[in-house]
Parts: structure tokens; C-alpha cells; sequence
């Protein structure tokens, strides 16, 4: 499929999956995240015609879910099947490097049930916090953002040499 646009929204778009209101809500998000009406019109008129199922895997290409702008880690799959009470799942084990379609196919059907509850974040660590210790740290950050952008433009040039910034997955 051929993106009309170059934007991405920040929505959970799996609960309207089914809803005849899945184009209500992703205009609202569009717009109150900046779209001008020109590219909402681009994005959703690639949806007309469509049942609600081929609506949301049109949109689900203009939205902006966890892991999408970050290198994913097997350590974030652990985390999030963890989270969900699936610790013994295959993909708990199983080295992103070779999985194939069905596994990345799980993996995305799993962080839609994830995204309901837990959230995609990056904070800024003390530079002595390594990543694998970002969630056993007793001080917790004290901010979360949205993209490594602003988690990075909220930092001075002399914090950039005494901090690390990593992706968190935390509780809404």
C-alpha cells in the first residue's frame, strides 16, 4: 500500500477495529496531533468503499504503535510477555534474528493486547545505569516522552555526557 502521507498518529487504533467510528477516531487524533485537513482527506480517502476491517488495516499504516520508530530489543519482548502473563511463550525464547513471518505476525497480534495497558517510552538515566538495569533502577525517572526527539531536546549538552536515554514499557 502506497502511504499519501508522510505522518504518522500516536492512537491505539485495535479498539475501534470493529467500530463504524474507527475514521472519527483517527481524524480526532490526527488533528489534534497537527494533520491539516489536506492530509487527513489523503489519508482516509484511501479507506472509502472499504469494510471496517480493510478501514483499520489502511489506518494501522498511518498509526504510530509501540516499537514502530525504536530498534526493538529481546529484552523488550520479554518485558511485554511478562507483563501479559506469558511467560512461557515461544517467542520468549526465541531470538528475534530468526523469526519468520508467523512469529513477527504473534508478536504484533500480542503488543495490540499490550497497547491497551502499557505504554512505549523513553526516559532519561543516570550515564552509571546500564539498559539491562533500566527497570531495576530505585529511582525512577522523573519524565517520560513520547520519541527519543523530545526525551533528547530535553537534555543540555553537558547532560548528553552524564545521561543514557532507553526505551521503557510502562504501566498506563
Amino acid at each position: 500500500m502506497k502511504l499519501l502521507v508522510d505522518k504518522k498518529v500516536k492512537i491505539n487504533l485495535h479498539p475501534f477495529k470493529r467500530s463504524p467510528f474507527i475514521t472519527e477516531a483517527f481524524e480526532m487524533a490526527a488533528r489534534e496531533q497537527g494533520w491539516c485537513d489536506t492530509e487527513i482527506t489523503l489519508a482516509l480517502s484511501q479507506t472509502r468503499d472499504l469494510s471496517l476491517d480493510g478501514k483499520y488495516e489502511v489506518l494501522l499504516h498511518y498509526c504510530l504503535t509501540y516499537g514502530d520508530d525504536v530498534s526493538l530489543t529481546q529484552e523488550d519482548i520479554v518485558f511485554m510477555l511478562h507483563y501479559l502473563g506469558c511467560h512461557t511463550h515461544y517467542l520468549n525464547q526465541k531470538p528475534m534474528e530468526v523469526w519468520d513471518e508467523y512469529d513477527w505476525n504473534n508478536y504484533a497480534s500480542l503488543k495490540r493486547k499490550a497497547t491497551s495497558s502499557i505504554k512505549r517510552v523513553f526516559a532519561v538515566f543516570s550515564k552509571t545505569v546500564l539498559e539491562n538495569e533500566k527497570y531495576e533502577v530505585t529511582t525512577k525517572p522523573s519524565r517520560y516522552f513520547d520519541t527519543q526527539e523530545e526525551a533528547n531536546a530535553s537534555r543540555s549538552k553537558e547532560e548528553e555526557l552524564l545521561t543514557n536515554i532507553y526505551v521503557l514499557w510502562i504501566k498506563q
